[in-house]
């Protein structure tokens, strides 16, 4: 670009271990394609991704949690929409669930982890969705993808505020009663 800076996106499917990675597409700003596929039985072979949440109040509008009229769990909020437009493009199919103390994840003195992000470290899930903060400890277990949602976009999700502008503005420097002595003193005076 000119002057920009160079956005390349790698999509990897981990099986195994570390080590034992597998690129299957590559995708470039610009491009005519959605996404280059070089491999689609790599990307097809793993239909359903688990996928784990954690339901706080502070979550909407990421992820918020209904229950309809037949007692199902709905899923709904900025994340599921952004999870669903990937899963059409990329063509796979997800399971959501509540991690089971409905907690992000805090390290505890032993070391061990809990909440959501014992939930990846132990594999029981595939991809973590909620609003986590990015902390040292939390990025040396698990992978996390580039913030989508920082506090400089907050005026995308605000409305925007128009005051209203008058000719008259400097009037509302001081309160009348002031301006009133203002007044009387260059008369008098």
């Amino acid at each position: 670009g000119s002057g920009g800076q160079g956005l390349r996106l790698e999509l990897v499917t981990i099986q195994g271990d570390k080590e034992n990675k597998e690129r299957v597409g590559v995708w470039r700003p610009g491009s005519e394609a959605i996404l280059n596929l070089k491999n689609i039985n790599a990307v097809s072979s793993r239909t359903i991704y688990k996928v784990v949440t954690v339901l706080m109040f502070q979550q909407q509008p990421f992820v918020i949690k209904t229950i309809d009229d037949a007692g199902n769990e709905n899923f709904t909020g900025y994340c599921i929409d952004l999870l669903n437009h990937i899963s059409q493009i990329v063509g796979f199919e997800y399971e959501i669930y509540v991690a089971p103390d409905n907690s992000f994840g805090t390290m505890d003195e032993k070391g061990r982890w809990g909440g959501l992000i014992k939930e990846l470290m132990d594999k029981k899930a595939d991809i973590g969705l909620t609003s986590l903060s990015i902390t040292a400890e939390r990025e040396n277990v698990v992978e996390f993808t580039v913030p989508y949602y920082d506090l400089v976009g907050m005026s995308i999700l605000m409305k925007r505020h128009n005051p209203k502008t008058s000719h008259f503005k400097f009037l509302t420097a001081m309160e009348g009663d002031v301006w009133l002595c203002v007044l009387v003193t260059y008369v008098f005076a």
